[in-house]
């Protein structure tokens, strides 16, 4: 048995799994409450046995390109739902589903239903093989199918349903109600559709529940209790659908997130409950809860109903709970209510004005006749069955009442569902009618050979039957008789009295006699063959049987029958013996139109007259009962010039209309005697326009199926799955993971994007995801698998494949330009060496998809909703496709073995959240495996992307060798996937602050002492974990996506905040290691500095109170930095932790910069600031390595002792004349008039270069009908570009200090810029605001900066990967293919993360950002940064969302502005990397500010103000960075430490560098340094061990040693790094007690 199986027979049948969430017990054990409204919620689903799909495609799921519904996992997915809760309840009606889905069952879950069913959680009701229709529907038939049903449940189940549930036939019939409702048994019948006129009139009189007496006969004996619903049979309204896809919205009650809606998901739940209750009598009303084929997963509708019931019942103005219809009748009739009658029906129906559905009353008339000759045959059959002795192998009737049963369907009979539907019940009905057809005939074979109680042994007799004798074909009649030779008829009367017919058969001869059982030569009649029945018989035969026939027999022989009652008659027709003996040739007279008289026919009591000239019936008499009707019935005459032909002398008269229902069925035989003792034909009659047999039909198919093996990439969702489940459930998951079965890949949080992701947070969060796997699997994931990224990057190659581990490395997003020579060329799969520093000992095994990650074409998609057609392997099905579908693998296994290389080829067979229901694929890939193997031609097996990767490096084949990245990636002409480097450019620079104060605040946790109970960085980590996702960071999620992560960002910088500013209060009243114990002091932060908020620092300071600011450098570095916070008070002075006064300027707070707080801190707070400050207060700090300095502010205590406030010049645009500003080496020029910079000066590197910094935009492409392409949130395609010119009177304004300088510019009035120069810096700050773009002319624009110089850098230009390594970029160029141009501005836009810069033969000029942009260098000597992109139209790649980004307030609705920065310096050639390297490091990490408030001055005196982490003689080098120190769970220290340089990137710097951790951790012991992957979950010699070495195409065997740092001295304990070389370690420290407490 395997684990799956053993894992159900086990765990799931025993009830392990009724264990509830770990987070939430949802009480849903309500019953009835007197006085109270309760609300009965009966889940349910409404089945149609055939409609939009046939029978069998409902089951197993095909053809989900008409409707998408599955009854097998309706009812897979009901029963683990139920076990959940034991309250839950579920109602199932269509038997013709359930049984077939119970026999595919084994006897464990066969005896867990029937204990749900004796428990009463599921309820069978109705009970018959389907809801048949009330109205064009037998009600033998109805019996019938009732029957069948309703002995299944009482043999199997031992209950008998109590319910009619006819919720959805279109009309209601009396004989439904006492017939099949009261006389079954049923207490109480329920139904959706009556006369919409009739419903509000009843909803009006609280009527739609009355007592429903559909007897005259039978009276209150049969009445039962009726209900029609107040409006269909699906929930309420207010939004209560909880199928997957549904759009309702669910019960939200996690408080934390946006939409936590309890409060008003219960608001919805009463007024629902009130309206109807409005409509009903009693206290008690039901509702619906579900309709069509819902519950495909039926925990999401249960999982919100236990929320609605909990949280109703707790609001308590209702009463809620799980019931049936059982219950809710029971309910009902225990209030003693006394309710309206109803008699006679509910016909006709119509569910609005000018809607009758009578039209189904006729509607496929052929199909309608064929059910009712069926229907008699049946019961004719089970008679002769009857007679005979039902055999249990032989044949039988079950084929055809089942056949019968399943066309009793509402949308069966009536003719009211698809052809090909009404194809297979017609194919049904003839597959039944074949088994009973051979009954009937040995039935009657051996009641003819004898008729005693003993049976009949092998009966010899073949009868043969005639089923289109009524377009009067029967082969067996149409025979040449010659002398010797009778044909014998049998015809059997299945009534209860004698019966006298005549019935009419082709024949050949005409020269024919007939005789009786007695022999004795009876009356007979000819009647030739009408044209129009000739060309019928002709045309339909064909069309049924795919011949035409062999003869066309000239006349019908009529002649009358007498048979007694369950009996049969024999009759002969033999040759003429005798002269005279033979039939009677009918007498054939015409009458034309144009004569004008009448005609009488008829020879006995009953003469009907008809007039030639109207060619009309007009005058029926009957002798006998005197009646007589004149001219008012009529039959339509022939429109040709014959009006009709009479045919003499024998009528044709049907018999009393009790016997119309089951005319005679006639069984047509040779015999050879001469003297035959059988003789007699009756005729079974087909309606001649019946074409519901020529089989053209859709797909059917079914179910079977067990597991495979199954990868899994997300850990995000995993580890929040993983934590709701018991331990029964995560042992048997940890079996599968163990054999292979289940596998992780990737294994981060997210499969997180490679353009606009920074490497620290893709480390961090790959290394949260491997380490919960590692912990609660022990197992390392072996593969990268970065399938939608759109992109890929050399980081991800090198560093998040090769050094966390992985033997390989798969995605599916390529240009569409590289991909199709690298199919041409087999070279999809390559060895990636995505470090030029690292060489060969990173490199990695990659494979790009050839199309996409998706399983290939040919239709292998088997979703339960997916339209690929399954493999139907049931022979006696329409669409038997085995062969088809084994050729169409093999056609695509074959086609892509061309362009892959080995024997090998991997297919994803999946693609974005499927496998909602797992068994729809295996089952489908089971028989594709299996078939295909059997085939022969391919093999097919389950596999994972690690056995591939196995099989392939097994091939011991040579691969081509990849560098650098795959940037831009373009999926067509015209659609590069650039716009996503800058979309939605507020959450970028969201997320790359919260990282970097992440980094920040896990160095505080660990200096501080991880606390398990109080705050922590665990909430942060997990929001900034999910938003690297490629649909997060981004930009490409819908609006209200990306609010959700901004808020759990917010969330976790919430309890990240608490944690830093209780570190920084503990380490500020204490450094040493014993802790702090609860620290006093109450640091605030200002997360919204950033647009000068900070309440924090608005205070006013009187004399004696002090404004206490610490600032936290969490690098290795020292470093000295200008802060910039709002104050309200001018009069201030600035002193350092040695309570030295220090240089501090006073900057006025722009207008701009005022506007822009008001409004954002109303959108973000709710509130407006309560005053706004004067001035930016600006001053220099200090800080030391993995520590802090503090400083205060206070107001002035003496003369002179002051902030200086900043000297501010205007400057007009018509001034011709120039400006410099810079305190230091650095000097810029910005002319006047222009309103522009043009110079840049560096007196110390002595680079002077002409700058020009300038703003644009690009129109954003709006698609035509020849190229749809628009720009969008993922793609950019300009259509044009348009230069922004400075706007006003204004030019500059220059504000000048001891501290900074700036420049103002109001460029336009939406684009704000400050330009920036620290005094001791040599870099230019840019400062911008831009927004809101303006879209009233309805085009989006993408805007764009570009600083110009007149460098010559011959197209070429570098950007970084991830914030790492330096790429080199040729703009029209790439390495790997020519490329076509076809977007030379969009198809040269790159990712920059950290920053992009370009050079000559003299200068480098570098350009920093402080988030993720895209850019260029689309001019030589130009770099170009997009900043800002607001869109109207979606690029339709799936957000289905235009790039509108608005900010509320008010109800007034603007678009989105932002404000941020870029740094720019030139350098002379080769030097520029110090800079880059050094300052981006700054930039990723800012300086955190706390602030707390003082009375008097001695916080110096009284508390730590300067700290840290390090060794006071030590800092890291200055190549070296710190980017990982974290205090894990288990109390050990993971620390991680990144060489900062490239090799070669700068003579200094570009070397193996050494850190001593002794020195790191001063006041800490280390035990044990254990060196790891980068992500932490493997010893690094494990891995290296484990790696797989990889064979290069042209590889000479001689490679360039590849530096790497060597093993830890555990004494020594240094640490070396080579260039660009990151390593991990987890590093044990020995315990330290104080006081009795161990702390590490």
């Amino acid at each position: 048995m395997g684990i799956l199986q053993a894992f159900f027979c086990l765990v799931f049948f025993a009830g392990i799994l009724c264990t509830e969430s770990n987070f939430m017990v949802y009480n849903t054990s309500q019953s009835i409450v007197p006085g109270k409204l309760n609300v009965h919620l009966v889940p349910h689903t409404h089945d149609d046995v055939g409609w939009l799909k046939t029978v069998d495609q409902y089951y197993v799921g095909s053809n989900n390109s008409i409707q998408g519904a599955c009854v097998q996992n309706i009812l897979d997915s009901l029963v683990p739902a139920l076990l959940a809760d034991k309250n839950r309840k579920f109602i199932y009606v269509e038997q013709a589903f359930f049984q077939r889905w119970w026999r595919n069952q084994n006897k464990a879950m066969q005896d867990v239903v029937k204990q749900l069913v004796s428990s009463g959680q599921l309820e069978f009701i109705n009970g018959g093989m389907c809801m048949h229709d009330e109205a064009a529907t037998h009600y033998i038939d109805m019996i019938d199918q009732t029957t069948l049903g309703h002995r299944f449940i009482k043999r199997d189940f031992d209950v008998v349903p109590r319910i009619g549930w006819q919720i959805d036939p279109f009309g209601h019939s009396a004989v439904q109600a006492y017939l099949l409702g009261a006389e079954v048994g049923f207490d109480s019948l329920f139904f959706g559709r009556i006369d919409y006129q009739d419903r509000a009139k009843r909803k009006n009189e609280k009527s739609l529940e009355v007592v429903w007496q559909g007897s005259k006969s039978l009276g209150s004996s049969a009445q039962i209790f009726a209900g029609a619903f107040p409006e269909n049979y699906e929930p309420p309204p207010g939004g209560f659908y909880f199928e997957v896809n549904d759009v309702s919205p669910i019960v939200q009650d996690d408080i934390n997130l946006f939409d936590y809606n309890v409060q008003d998901r219960v608001n919805d739940f009463v007024a629902a409950a009130v309206s109807q209750a409005n409509i009903t009598r009693t206290n008690h009303i039901m509702w619906t809860m579900g309709t069509d084929f819902k519950y495909q997963y039926a925990h999401s509708w249960f999982s919100q109903m236990d929320k609605l019931i909990h949280y109703v019942n707790q609001d308590g103005r209702v009463n809620a709970l799980y019931s049936t219809p059982s219950m809710y009748t029971d309910a009902k009739y225990a209030t003693d209510e006394s309710w309206p009658i109803k008699s006679d029906d509910f016909f006709p129906y119509a569910d609005r004005a000018n809607a009758y559905w009578t039209g189904y009353f006729t509607s496929r008339p052929a199909l309608k006749r064929y059910v009712r000759i069926m229907s008699g045959y049946y019961l004719a059959a089970r008679q002769l069955e009857f007679f005979k002795g039902r055999s249990k192998s032989g044949p039988n009737t079950d084929s055809l009442a089942d056949a019968l049963a399943i066309v009793q369907h509402h949308d069966g009979v009536t003719g009211t569902e698809k052809q090909h539907v009404a194809n297979d019940y017609a194919k049904r009905l003839s597959m039944g009618y074949t088994e009973a057809e051979e009954l009937v005939a040995s039935s009657l074979s051996c009641l003819a050979q004898s008729a005693s109680d003993t049976g009949c042994g092998n009966p010899t007799i073949k009868f043969q039957q005639c089923p289109l004798l009524n377009i009067s074909y029967c082969p067996a009649s149409e025979v040449d008789l010659p002398q010797g030779k009778s044909l014998v008829i049998v015809a059997y009367n299945s009534l209860g009295w004698k019966r006298d017919n005549v019935i009419q058969i082709p024949v050949i001869n005409e020269d024919v006699t007939v005789h009786d059982s007695e022999g004795r030569e009876i009356e007979s009649q000819l009647l030739p063959l009408a044209n129009a029945y000739v060309g019928l018989r002709n045309h339909y035969v064909r069309a049924y049987l795919g011949r035409s026939p062999t003869q066309t027999p000239k006349y019908l022989l009529a002649f009358k029958v007498s048979v007694p009652p369950l009996g049969f008659s024999t009759y002969t027709i033999s040759s003429i013996k005798r002269p005279g003996a033979s039939s009677t040739r009918s007498s054939v007279y015409t009458f034309q139109r144009r004569e004008e008289s009448t005609v009488e026919v008829g020879q006995g009591n009953l003469k009907l007259t008809f007039s030639t000239d109207q060619g009309k019936m007009i005058n029926y008499v009957n002798s006998r009962s005197l009646v007589c009707n004149g001219p008012g019935v009529y039959f339509v005459g022939d429109a040709l010039g014959v009006s009709f032909k009479l045919l003499r002398p024998f009528e044709c008269v049907a018999d009393l209309l009790r016997v119309l229902y089951r005319p005679p069925f006639n069984v047509i035989a040779y015999s050879n005697s001469d003297s035959p003792r059988l003789a007699h034909s009756g005729g079974s009659h087909k309606d001649p326009s019946h074409n519901c047999l020529s089989w053209s039909t859709g797909k059917e198919g079914e179910y079977y199926g067990y597991g495979g093996n199954k990868g899994g990439a997300a850990e995000a969702f995993f580890q929040r799955w993983w934590r709701n489940q018991n331990k029964a459930m995560q042992d048997v998951v940890k079996q599968l993971v163990s054999s292979g079965q289940l596998e992780f890949i990737n294994g981060g949080m997210c499969m997180h994007d490679e353009a606009a992701t920074h490497y620290i947070d893709m480390i961090d969060q790959t290394t949260l995801g491997h380490r919960f796997i590692k912990r609660d699997f022990d197992v390392v994931p072996r593969i990268g698998w970065q399938i939608d990224p759109f992109g890929h990057s050399a980081v991800q190659a090198y560093l998040l494949g090769a050094e966390v581990g992985f033997d390989s490395l798969f995605f599916g997003r390529i240009d569409y330009q590289d991909r199709a020579k690298r199919k041409n060329e087999k070279s999809l799969e390559v060895v990636w060496q995505g470090s030029k520093s690292l060489g060969s000992s990173a490199q990695i095994f990659a494979g790009a998809f050839p199309e996409n990650y998706e399983p290939p074409p040919g239709g292998f998609y088997f979703e339960v909703n997916d339209v690929s057609p399954i493999v139907q392997d049931d022979i006696n099905l329409f669409d038997y496709n085995v062969q088809d579908r084994v050729n169409d693998f093999v056609a695509a296994a074959v086609s892509q073995a061309n362009i892959t290389r080995t024997n090998h080829i991997m297919w994803t067979m999946g693609t974005d959240f499927k496998y909602q229901y797992a068994h729809s694929w295996f089952s489908q890939m089971d028989k594709l495996i299996h078939y295909v193997n059997q085939d022969g031609r391919v093999n097919a097996l389950y596999s994972t992307p690690s056995m591939y990767t196995d099989a392939k490096y097994a091939t011991d084949e040579s691969w081509p060798i990849k560098s650098d990245d795959f940037f831009p990636y373009a999926d067509r002409a015209n659609a590069y996937w650039t716009g996503y480097f800058t979309s939605r450019p507020a959450l970028k620079r969201y997320v790359r602050i919260m990282s970097g104060y992440y980094l920040a605040a896990r160095q505080l946790e660990f200096f501080k002492g991880r606390s398990k109970s109080g705050p922590n960085t665990d909430s942060l980590a997990d929001a900034l974990a999910i938003v690297q996702h490629h649909d997060g960071v981004t930009g490409t999620e819908k609006q209200h996506v990306a609010n959700d992560y901004a808020k759990r960002l917010s969330m976790g910088y919430t309890e990240a905040e608490e944690l830093v500013a209780s570190s920084l209060s503990c380490l500020a009243q204490s450094a040493s290691d014993t802790g702090c114990g609860n620290p006093t002091i109450k640091f605030q932060q200002c997360p919204l500095l950033n647009i000068s908020y900070c309440p924090a620092s608005e205070v006013d300071l009187p004399q004696g109170k002090s404004l206490v600011i610490v600032a936290y450098n969490s690098l290795g570095w020292k470093r000295d930095n200008v802060i910039q916070i709002p104050v309200i008070n001018e009069d201030v002075t600035v002193h350092d932790s040695e309570g030295r006064e220090i240089e501090s300027q006073l900057l006025p707070l722009a207008n701009a910069y005022v506007g822009l707080r008001n409004h954002y801190v109303r959108a973000y707070l709710g509130r407006s600031p309560t005053q706004t400050p004067k001035y930016l207060l600006a001053f220099k700090v200090s800080v030391p390595p993995l520590g802090f300095s503090t400083y205060t502010i206070s107001s002035i205590k003496r003369p002179g002792a002051s902030s200086t406030r900043s000297s501010v010049y205007t400057f007009q645009r018509r001034e011709e004349s120039t400006v410099e500003v810079g305190q230091g080496n650095l000097k810029l020029t910005f002319s006047t008039d222009q309103g522009k910079m043009i110079n840049y000066v560096n007196s110390r590197s002595l680079v002077e270069e002409p700058v020009k910094q300038s703003y644009s935009y690009y129109s954003g492409y709006n698609g035509s009908d020849k190229d749809p392409q628009n720009s969008g949130a993922y793609v950019f395609r300009p259509n044009g570009t348009f230069p922004i010119k400075p706007e006003g009177q204004v030019a500059l304004t220059v504000m000048r200090g001891p501290v900074i300088e700036e420049v103002h510019q109001q460029i336009n009035p939406w684009i704000y810029q400050i330009t920036r120069l620290h005094k001791e810096k040599e870099h230019g700050e840019v400062e911008f605001i831009v927004g809101p773009i303006p879209v009233d002319d309805g085009i989006g624009k993408e805007v764009a900066t570009q600083i110009t110089t007149t460098m010559d850098t011959n197209k070429t230009f570098y950007t970084d990967s991830n914030g790492r390594d330096f790429i080199k970029r040729i703009r029209n160029y790439r390495t790997d293919w020519d490329l076509e141009v076809n977007q030379p501005i969009a198809g040269n836009y790159y990712p920059i993360n950290l920053g992009i810069y370009m050079q000559d033969n003299r200068t480098e000029f570098s350009v920093l950002v402080d988030r993720s942009v895209g850019g260029s260098s689309i001019v030589d000597g130009q770099i170009e940064l997009m900043l800002h992109r607001r869109l109207l139209l979606d690029d339709s790649r799936g957000v289905a969302e235009a790039l509108n980004e608005t900010i509320c307030v008010l109800d007034k609705c603007t678009g989105l502005t932002i404000q941020g920065k870029y740094y720019f310096r030139f350098d002379p050639l080769g030097e520029g990397a110090k800079w880059r390297r050094t300052f981006g490091q700054e930039i990723y990490s800012p300086l955190l500010l706390a602030f707390a408030e003082q009375d008097g001055d001695n916080w110096m005196n009284s508390h730590v103000a300067s700290f840290s982490g390090i060794d006071s003689s030590y800092s890291l080098p200055d190549n070296i960075a710190l980017i990982t120190l974290e205090e894990l769970d288990d109390g050990k220290v993971l620390l991680r430490l990144a060489h900062l340089y490239e090799l070669g990137e700068d003579t200094d710097l570009s070397v193996t560098t050494s850190v001593e951790l002794k020195k790191l951790f001063p006041r800490k012991k280390i035990s044990k340094v254990t060196e790891t992957s980068l992500s932490a979950n493997q010893e690094r010699t494990e891995m290296e061990k484990r790696r797989l070495v990889w064979k290069v195409e042209g590889f000479s065997g001689e490679e360039v040693k590849v530096v790497r740092g060597g093993p830890i001295d555990p004494a020594k304990l240094v640490v070396e790094l080579a260039p660009m070389e990151i390593r991990t370690f987890v590093i044990d420290f020995i315990p330290v007690f104080h006081d009795g407490v161990a702390s590490a």
